[in-house]
């Protein structure tokens, strides 16, 4: 219910922001009774309309660029040895 009130406020101000984004602000929520249980219904409002990021543009864009190869994970130095009096206290069947 609250994103489809916000919806609506996006949309009646949209025509006077042709191809602008709107900038929300969450403004907490409100408890409502519904059925036989509640809910919380979040408030948003419409700060301001700003131009569309370039980023936000998927037309021709490589996504890949700005992201490198993730780095290889540090290989851990092998456990040394056990000797025969450790490992048989660190068997829990032993007991």
């Amino acid at each position: 219910m609250g994103l489809q009130t916000l919806y609506e406020a996006c949309a009646a101000q949209q025509a006077a922001n042709a191809g602008k984004l709107p900038v929300l602000e969450y403004t907490g929520s409100k408890l409502e009774k519904i059925g036989k249980g509640t809910t919380r219904i979040p408030a948003f409002n419409i700060v301001s309309w700003i131009e569309r990021p370039a980023g936000m543009d998927s037309e021709g864009a490589d996504h890949s660029a700005p992201f490198s190869a993730p780095a290889a994970a540090p290989v851990a130095a092998p456990a040394p040895q056990k000797s025969a009096m450790a490992a048989a206290v660190a068997d829990d069947e032993m007991f």
